[in-house]
């Protein structure tokens, strides 16, 4: 019958048609409404909208005058009200839903129906909920529940009403479960849905308790109990499965997918989604579609993917706004607000978390308001009104004194901990950790510890700091999960790494003759997404892969388009006019970048992702893996602080060599040397010498900050010494082979590899020269590089077994294609860094820009990787993860990447790429090579700008 009813939706399209289909085919089969109805309430889960349009014939053929196959049609209008609410309901459609069920009510008490009458409040209740009128839920549910005793008691049982006193207790108690977790009330929502338990049991109703578990589930995650809210979501899910609830599945596979974010499980939060979403679709329901992608927005703000989730909460903001889903509209905007804050857009994200804020309010939701109140005071602080954030902050301590606004006040006296003075600070601290102790939420356990402890540090109490900082390093190691997906992002929040951070400052001032801990500890607070991949590429896991789509393909060429635009584009002329337009520019470029992320990351990310795979080395555990040769120099930041290692051999030693306040400039100046250089040449060439004068001076000095107290030994004369150098994502420009020790630049003795980390070095694959090897070597052609394809058909003879792809033919498809399973790969093009997103720097191939995220999902295992262009080492720092171009091809399994620290030289490039390849013939490593062929070039073009713009990442 089901399947004959949808038939009879789909032949018309208004309701007075659908009607008078329905009633020939009732007269026809011979079918009462009362049974159309059943098959109704069996479809309102499966099919929503088609159940929907079906109960409202019903009730219009119910409530018409003449005969009919019913006894009692005056029911049958009443029951088809209520159906048609929650069909209505379903859909987003609120206010529709309150009045139908509002009819249905009244039809039940004037057929002296009161059992079913009260049956209908508990769509009431729902859809007051959701419209965020949750006072008024609480309030029609706890009447409801004192109609129920009063009916019961005076034998008020009916004939009529097919179900028992019970399971409506049961079902009331259920839904001010939710209600009172909406409020933020979970000492009554875990009473209410304890209780429900208890009846529903006795009943057995299976489906039921899948229903209450859901529930429970919420309150879990509510309190921050995200591991026991996932396990129990897992559990609801299967029940809805099995009783194929086909819309519970998906709701419950939403909140599976929210628990997975807040335990930091990017993959299999987005599987979830991903299978809730397919079910949505199925099913064409636009408000549960809306409330799944906010629930998306919340995965992409814990992966730190900032735009990407500013961008879908401001659509889900619009929409459900529209629908009058206020609770909803609320959580939209306050996530919005976050994402706004971390991109440091600061008076846009106070705007927007004022009205979260107080949108929160008007649902009754204190504790929500009072969470986006403490991102407020968070916002206020960065932005330079300390003041402003301090009264802000003192003021929520005030107003969060009862038992359900707990979980709030800690928030509250964590961000105070962050802006008050130390005495202040530790006195919420320290109410903080009894108040956390009581609730039993390690999840905030660990931002006390944290913060605790770093104020320990502080006040000079160095064993009392060692023990909470080791404490809540530990946790957050328990706690920690990352998506290593192709675009290289993770889920460490910003408390982790500064946690890992103050223990390496602690281990220094505690063992300040042994470095053995503080390098351990620095190697824990780096990122370790790159690490899981770079793991799997060599252990033989399985290659990266993502294919462009339909919906992913228009956004790549529109964006390459910008790009090509942007290239174009004379910001550096001064005018007003084309600075105005390269901002527009980059503006389009965000915001494509954002939906292209949002097209991809589903597709490009699942839980068979690797997660943990990577170990992390310490000192003697990468001291095994490095020759005897060479030496180690690992730089971490910490704060203004910049803490280098130095390890020969066995011994390592660490200090606290500089700061970045005393750095920084140095660095901004080596920026401005490379800018001159694109006067032209006739420029470089009038003042050469007073431009090697200026940049040897600041390359002696930054030589002077980051070597002088970590005294490097005596290189080996006509050895090989190789110094392998940890370079953090602040120091990404420091061309350290160029710095000058005594009055000769580092490369004139050693050799030279950076890497993120010790651990990553440690893991990939030494890379030597096989004649063996398959070569790939693409350039595109364009007249602003004109030497890129003569540098290409150069290297023809020197690369074995060689493909040359030049022109048209260098596509990102032939690279995919001819770059799996070759040993030497060289990409000779434009490059474009993006400081404001690292995973769209690109290189500009013949048929558009390839990004860094495109580059992830390369197989390219065991290869070396030139890539001959602009810029295409510099990096940005995500969530304790270096992001940019070198990283993306080790994540794809490239055993080293040459690439460039700025704009390099087009006509120097291709003499110095020819020397490179030609030293490898001769059996000399990538490091080996590279070094003599910037020595090569030093003596053609003694300025570094031309010998010294390629380093290599990667195997050493």
């Amino acid at each position: 019958m089901t399947e004959r009813l949808r038939a009879v939706v789909e032949a018309g399209s208004s309701p007075a048609v659908r009607a008078s289909r329905l009633a020939q085919w009732c007269q026809q089969q011979a079918v009462p409404l009362s049974e159309v109805l059943d098959q109704v309430e069996a479809l309102i889960h499966d099919d929503p909208v088609a159940a929907r349009e079906v109960a409202q014939a019903a009730r219009v053929l119910a409530s018409a005058p003449g005969p009919s196959l019913d006894a009692a049609p005056a029911m049958v209008a009443a029951r088809a009200a209520q159906l048609e609410g929650q069909g209505l309901a379903i859909e987003g459609r609120l206010d529709d839903a309150l009045s139908a069920v509002d009819a249905a009510r009244d039809a039940y008490v004037a057929a002296a129906e009161p059992w079913l009458a009260l049956r209908s409040d508990l769509g009431r209740m729902h859809i007051l909920n959701e419209l965020g009128r949750t006072v008024d839920a609480v309030q029609v549910g706890t009447e409801l529940l004192r109609s129920i005793d009063a009916l019961e008691g005076a034998n008020g049982r009916q004939v009529s009403m097919p179900f028992a006193a019970d399971w409506l207790r049961a079902l009331c108690l259920t839904n001010l479960g939710v209600c009172h977790t909406f409020a933020g009330n979970y000492a009554a929502a875990a009473e209410a849905t304890a209780a429900a338990e208890q009846h529903l049991s006795a009943l057995g109703l299976l489906d039921e308790i899948a229903i209450l578990r859901q529930n429970q589930a919420e309150q879990l995650l509510a309190e921050g109990r995200a591991r026991m809210a996932r396990d129990m979501f897992a559990q609801a899910v299967r029940g809805f499965a099995d009783a194929k609830l086909s819309l519970l599945e998906a709701r419950c596979l939403a909140d599976l997918g929210r628990a997975h974010v807040a335990l930091g499980e990017g993959p299999q939060a987005l599987e979830s989604f991903g299978r809730a979403e397919r079910l949505l679709e199925r099913l064409d329901v636009a408000a549960e579609t809306e409330q799944l992608r906010l629930h998306t927005a919340e995965a992409y703000l814990s992966l730190n993917l900032y735009d990407e989730a500013a961008l879908v909460y401001e659509q889900v903001a619009a929409s459900v706004e529209a629908s009058g889903l206020a609770h909803y509209h609320a959580l939209a905007l306050a996530g919005r607000g976050a994402a706004l804050a971390a991109l440091q857009r600061w008076d846009e994200a106070r705007a927007v978390l004022e009205e979260a804020a107080e949108r929160h309010d008007q649902v009754g939701n204190v504790p929500l308001a009072t969470a986006a109140r403490v991102e407020l005071a968070a916002v206020l602080h960065q932005s330079g009104d300390h003041d402003g954030a301090l009264a802000l902050l003192r003021r929520l301590r005030s107003t969060t004194r009862n038992d359900q606004q707990r979980v709030a006040r800690v928030y509250v006296l964590l961000g105070l901990a962050d802006v008050a003075d130390p005495d202040e600070a530790c006195a919420a601290l320290v109410e903080a950790s009894e108040l956390v102790r009581r609730l039993g939420l390690p999840p905030l356990q660990f931002r006390v510890d944290s913060r605790l402890g770093a104020l320990r540090r502080r006040q000079g109490r160095l064993d009392e700091a060692l023990e909470l900082l080791q404490r809540a390093a530990d946790e957050a190691d328990g706690q920690r999960a990352l998506l290593p997906s192709q675009l290289t992002r993770t889920s460490f929040l910003r408390d982790k790494s500064r946690t890992f951070d103050e223990l390496v400052a602690l281990h220094l001032d505690l063992e300040p003759e042994s470095a053995g801990s503080a390098f351990r500890a620095a190697e824990r607070a780096k990122g370790r997404a790159l690490l899981d991949l770079v793991s799997t590429a060599t252990t033989g896991g399985e290659a990266p892969g993502t294919a462009l789509d339909s919906t992913v393909t228009p956004l790549v060429a529109e964006l390459s388009a910008v790009y090509d635009e942007m290239l174009g584009s004379d910001a550096a002329s001064g005018e007003t006019p084309a600075r105005r337009r390269t901002g527009e520019l980059r503006r389009r470029a965000d915001d494509l970048q954002a939906r292209l992320s949002v097209a991809r990351i589903p597709r490009s990310s699942s839980a068979g992702q690797p997660l943990g795979v990577g170990r992390l080395l310490d000192y003697p555990s990468l001291r095994e893996r490095l020759d005897d040769s060479t030496v180690l120099i690992a730089y971490h930041v910490v704060g203004d602080e910049i803490i280098g290692f130095l390890g020969v051999g066995s011994r390592l030693v660490g200090r606290r060599v500089t700061t970045m306040t005393r750095v920084a400039p140095l660095l901004a100046s080596l920026e401005q040397h490379w800018r001159r250089f694109r006067a032209g040449a006739a420029f470089a060439q009038r003042h050469a010498t007073r431009l090697s004068l200026l940049v040897e001076r600041d390359l002696d000095r930054l030589a002077s900050e980051l070597l002088a107290d970590l005294p490097l030994p005596p290189a080996t004369a006509g050895g090989t010494d190789r110094l392998a150098v940890v370079v953090p994502p602040a120091l990404q420009g420091v061309p350290f082979h160029a710095l000058h020790v005594g009055d000769r630049p580092l490369v004139a003795e050693w050799e030279i590899v950076t890497g993120p980390s010790g651990s990553v070095l440690g893991a990939l694959p030494r890379w030597t020269y096989d004649g063996g090897h398959r070569s790939v070597a693409l350039a595109s052609t364009d007249p602003t590089i004109p030497h890129a394809e003569s540098e290409v058909r150069a290297l023809g003879d020197l690369l074995p077994n060689a493909r040359m792809h030049v022109g048209l033919e260098a596509t990102a498809a032939v690279l995919r294609q001819d770059g799996a399973g070759a040993g030497i790969i060289h990409l000779a093009c434009h490059g474009m860094f993006r400081p404001d997103n690292a995973t769209f720097s690109a290189l500009r191939l013949s048929d558009g820009w390839f990004t860094a995220g495109d580059a992830a999902s390369l197989d390219v295992r065991g290869a070396l990787v030139t890539l001959s262009a602009c810029e295409t080492g510099r990096q940005q720092a995500v969530g304790g993860e270096a992001v940019g171009l070198p990283q993306a091809f080790l994540a794809a399994g490239a055993a080293a990447v040459v690439t460039s620290l700025w704009m390099a030289d087009d006509r120097s490039t291709g003499g110095q790429m020819h020397d490179f390849y030609g030293h490898l013939r001769r059996g000399l490593t990538p490091t080996g090579a590279l070094r003599q062929a910037q020595l090569d070039s030093a003596r053609r073009d003694p300025h570094p700008y031309y010998w010294a713009p390629f380093t290599v990442t990667g195997a050493c």
